[in-house]
């Protein structure tokens, strides 16, 4: 059920009516809907004179799609109900500029088509070149044990992708910006990527790295740390 908490009783919208919001509280929680006015005034007017007047008041969301979208607001409970505040029917509304603009996360570890191309190569080297992986595999151990022997927290990795627990997100920065100082690129991973606390760098070891370059990364990482 819902019930519109912030409501305007306006029919119409003067010129220039600035961007506003409306708060349906509802048993599952607090909704806001933010109204395209400048874009939508006569459908946004029918809304806000709903609102005012009460009508949703006690309605069911008849329709929830988890994380997609609720369908509700017609007093009949089954989503073929309802009418314009001033009776009768509406006109559609459509725009081009009327876009999703929810806020959200944006991350910036998608890969370019380079790299996807990059990828796509590699696994068809995969099953020409097994030996790559069991000498991947190898350095890939020995750099682990290192660091472990050393007290250091890798998460619990087994593979070549190797994370080093620094704690707090300004702990990790300093140790990346530490490394990248002696020629090292090791990028440091915050929340949300990681739990809080769990602020790390991440070694990505690929089999073009010699053992001496994976020694020499690890002895870096090893006095940064400390």
């Amino acid at each position: 059920s819902c019930d519109a908490t912030h409501y305007c009783s306006l029919c119409l919208l003067p010129e220039n009516w600035p961007r506003m919001s409306v708060t349906l509280t509802t048993t599952l929680g607090a909704l806001k809907i933010e109204l395209a006015c400048e874009t939508c005034p006569t459908l946004c007017a029918n809304f806000l004179a709903h609102c005012g007047a009460g009508t949703y008041v006690g309605t069911k969301l008849h329709r929830v799609i988890p994380s997609f979208l609720v369908q509700g607001g017609d007093p009949t409970g089954t989503g073929k109900g309802g009418a314009a505040a001033s009776g009768g029917t509406l006109q559609d509304e459509f725009s081009p500029t009327l876009r999703h603009a929810a806020r959200g996360w944006v991350f910036s570890t998608a890969h370019p088509p380079a790299v996807a191309a990059a990828a796509t190569q590699a696994i068809e080297l995969l099953a020409e070149e097994p030996r790559r992986r069991g000498e991947l595999r190898t350095r890939a151990a020995a750099f682990r044990d290192r660091l472990a022997a050393a007290g250091l927290d890798l998460g619990g990795a087994a593979a070549q992708i190797v994370p080093i627990v620094a704690g707090p997100p300004a702990a990790a920065v300093a140790l990346s910006a530490a490394l990248a100082e002696g020629g090292f690129f090791v990028p440091a991973i915050r929340p949300p990527s990681v739990p809080p606390g769990r602020s790390l760098v991440r070694a990505s070891l690929s089999w073009l790295h010699a053992d001496s370059d994976l020694t020499a990364l690890a002895d870096a990482i090893i006095a940064c740390h400390h």
